[in-house]
């Protein structure tokens, strides 16, 4: 039967088909639980067959050990992809729950809006913190010195840059 397929011949072909088509079948079958996918992949296997034949990479000895190791590839790939792409239905998605209360993203809002949790910060103080940052920034891009003529370390360059982005 190989020695045919190697050559294409269309009856060897079609014997290997008659002879594998059934179990391939039912093994993707059992694996996916699925008879449209399993009658997919098993068609599949035999369309890698062909092209492997025609590629000269056909199998060397067992045949039957070549079909069910690629019909298993295929399934493989099959519940890989649909693991990558879950999907849920997002029409259960469309309504708030029935307690807004007991919703993550209300409990979260409420946490961030909450004034017990927001470090307030009095004008005159964000005033003067943007009027440090510009001398302090200011006498970076002059020279890097601090006022005391001493070298500025690397931790003060960086929270200077910090408060900078922040006022």
């Amino acid at each position: 039967m190989l020695t045919g397929a190697r050559e294409l011949d269309p009856s060897a072909l079609a014997q290997i088909h008659d002879c594998f088509y059934e179990s391939i079948y039912r093994y993707a079958r059992y694996r996916t639980g699925d008879a449209q996918i399993a009658e997919d992949a098993a068609s599949e296997v035999f369309v890698r067959l062909l092209d492997a034949l025609q590629k000269g990479k056909a199998p060397d000895q067992s045949l039957r050990g070549w079909l069910f190791r690629t019909v298993s590839n295929i399934v493989n790939d099959h519940f890989r992809q649909h693991y990558r792409r879950r999907t849920e239905d997002l029409e259960s998605y469309t309504t708030l729950p029935a307690n807004a209360e007991s919703d993550p993203e209300h409990q979260l809002q409420n946490l961030l809006t909450n004034e017990r949790y927001v470090r307030p910060c009095a004008p005159d103080a964000r005033a003067t913190a943007r009027a440090q940052s510009a001398l302090w920034t200011g006498s970076l891009a002059q020279g890097g010195g601090r006022a005391d003529g001493k070298e500025r370390g690397g931790g003060e360059t960086a929270a200077i840059s910090r408060l900078a982005r922040v006022t």
